[in-house]
């Protein structure tokens, strides 16, 4: 079962952020790189601050300090604390951006995902649907939904949360793996068959998909 962990998206970039748990999204940015452009946009005020900005942490918090009512520093501290294991200050750092951005869907997603780590699944359901609701096609989020759902044994609504994402990302294997998997759950071992089999289309040698596949073909 594939649950992603955090979805990541830094300033001075481009949007991305990859899945039991995966880390990241496709195409997070390069710290080296964020840390270079910005010293390099911030010139001489930067030299000074060099000894500051030893971490992401640390550079995190110093920008958030400098655009108080800026989001995206506030989101990329959290980042940075979550990096950390510092779960509480993430949280802190999320729901401040939240309350300067209120459809950061992914500032929303990613407490979500704490939630969701810490075994709050009713709060973690919360945050994912509330980004959902402002962007329908989130697929990271209808994902991580349909496994909330699957945990809680609501394999039915598993199934639709997973089927929705897969109308996004065809080509995910944790969303049709997973879907497989609450297939298997409720007795459609044909259905459940066919997805790990679309699974091993994209990842031919998936060991869990042929571990299951196995399972249910001998059963």
């Amino acid at each position: 079962m594939s649950f992603i962990s955090s979805f990541y998206e830094r300033a001075w970039g481009p949007c991305a952020g990859s899945g039991a748990v995966k880390l990241r999204t496709p195409g997070i940015g390069k710290t080296s790189a964020i840390i270079a452009a910005i010293i390099f946009i911030l010139s001489a005020s930067a030299f000074c601050r060099n000894a500051a900005w030893l971490n992401e942490t640390s550079l995190w918090s110093d920008i958030s300090l400098l655009s108080p009512y800026k989001a995206r520093p506030r989101y990329n501290l959290g980042n940075a604390y979550n990096d950390a294991s510092a779960i509480d200050k993430a949280i802190t750092e999320y729901k401040e951006a939240i309350r300067l951005a209120p459809s950061y869907k992914e500032a929303i997603y990613n407490l979500g995902t704490i939630y969701h780590g810490q075994g709050d699944l009713d709060s973690a359901i919360r945050e994912y649907k509330k980004a959902i609701k402002i962007d329908p096609s989130f697929y990271l989020a209808l994902n991580n939904l349909g496994y909330a759902y699957f945990e809680k044994g609501l394999f039915k609504e598993a199934i639709n949360e997973y089927k929705k994402a897969l109308e996004f990302s065809p080509k995910d294997p944790d969303a049709r793996y997973n879907l497989a998997m609450a297939y298997a759950a409720t007795g459609l071992k044909e259905k459940a068959r066919e997805e790990f089999l679309l699974v091993l289309s994209i990842k031919p040698h998936d060991p869990d998909a042929l571990r299951e596949l196995a399972r249910i073909t001998g059963e």
